[in-house]
């Protein structure tokens, strides 16, 4: 786990240019791989993938898994993150704040594997 988000933070750096977008990259990938590893009932002896692609404004972020069949357009609650967190942090709000950042572009189940593409649009291209 930390030395996939130590890829990702290198990565970041390198290829993401403004502050805010790069803690939000690192939260987002550390949400999805805390999930799948604790939640996901995967195989130990499975396979994680998590790539990032920047396609001009837009990072692509793919992500693979054997655990449970998890489609977040229908097994995440429609909760703003504000609302997850007013009850105090005791977990749930990962999925409101990666929705809030990202889009899904795609979900699907493919040879007993979650196959995931997020789209977080860089602060570029936003005007920011």
């Amino acid at each position: 786990m930390s030395r996939a988000l130590e890829l990702v933070r290198d990565f970041a750096d390198k290829a993401v240019p403004h502050r805010t977008d790069r803690v939000r990259l690192l939260l987002v990938a550390e949400e999805l791989l805390l999930n799948v590893v604790a939640h996901g009932a995967a195989p130990s002896d499975s396979r994680l993938e998590l790539e990032i692609h920047v396609r001009g404004v837009v990072l692509e972020i793919r992500l693979a898994d054997s655990g449970t069949q998890f489609d977040p357009r229908r097994d995440v609650p429609a909760v703003p993150r504000e609302e997850a967190l007013a009850d105090g942090f005791e977990g749930g709000a990962g999925w409101p704040m990666i929705l809030e950042w990202c889009e899904i572009g795609a979900y699907e189940r493919v040879d007993d594997r979650n196959r995931l593409l997020l789209l977080f649009n860089l602060a570029g291209g936003r005007g920011e």
